[in-house]
């Protein structure tokens, strides 16, 4: 069996290719889209580690479903981590919507003067 460190050299380097893949030569995901679709992936692969864990816990070894109820961390860990970006993601496009907004109000009321003031 592979030592626990080369399998998670293992695991950061299959990481890497994955975030690449998904969201580093993406052009259908921004920035913030991409770092949600990683929390969801995070998520998910928690959802799959705890049924594994949960799989083996059927072999009656205790220590399984201790890690499956732990893999619940990663889960809920995401999920939160999912919300807080959805909602600064939300933020910050209505700040960038209001500030279009804003600088289209003072164009038009700009141009509404330049014009008052050309018929006097």
């Amino acid at each position: 069996m592979p030592r626990r460190e080369d399998l998670e050299d293992v695991a950061r380097q299959q990481a890497e290719v994955l975030v690449e893949h998904l969201v580093g030569r993406s052009e259908s995901v921004d920035y913030r889209q991409g770092t949600y679709l990683l929390a969801a992936l995070a998520a998910e692969l928690g959802g799959q580690v705890q049924r594994r864990c949960w799989e083996l816990a059927k072999s009656g070894q205790p220590s399984w479903e201790i890690a499956g109820g732990e893999a619940e961390t990663l889960i809920n860990g995401a999920w939160r981590c999912m919300a807080t970006i959805w909602g600064e993601s939300e933020l910050e496009d209505r700040r960038i919507r209001e500030r279009q907004e804003r600088f289209e109000r003072d164009e038009r009321r700009r141009r509404e003067r330049d014009e008052r003031e050309g018929q006097s």
